[in-house]
């Protein structure tokens, strides 16, 4: 997953092309950094944002991977509820 993002030759990305390539906006990025909830791979460089391409995709995968689980324990748990409302 990310493949192509993690194989670029620059091992850094900035914040404008984690806009671009993940379609997140800068101003998401910002208050997820200044969160201690997500943990998002990032330093600073004088004023400028830097994300090491590895960590941020790992990162990525692992948010994704969560939300994935997140979603079929909710629809494992639907279908237990559903089941057991039709035995009534």
């Amino acid at each position: 997953m990310f493949d192509e993002f993690k194989n670029k030759s620059k091992p850094f990305a900035d914040a404008k092309e984690i806009e671009e390539y993940f379609e997140i906006p800068q101003s998401t990025q910002k208050s997820w950094r200044n969160s201690n909830k997500n943990n998002i791979p990032y330093f600073r460089v004088g004023d400028t944002i830097k994300y090491p391409r590895q960590l941020i995709a790992l990162w990525f995968e692992k948010q994704i991977r969560n939300k994935t689980h997140i979603k079929e324990v909710i629809d494992q748990t639907d279908k237990t509820v559903s089941q057991r409302e039709n035995k009534k």
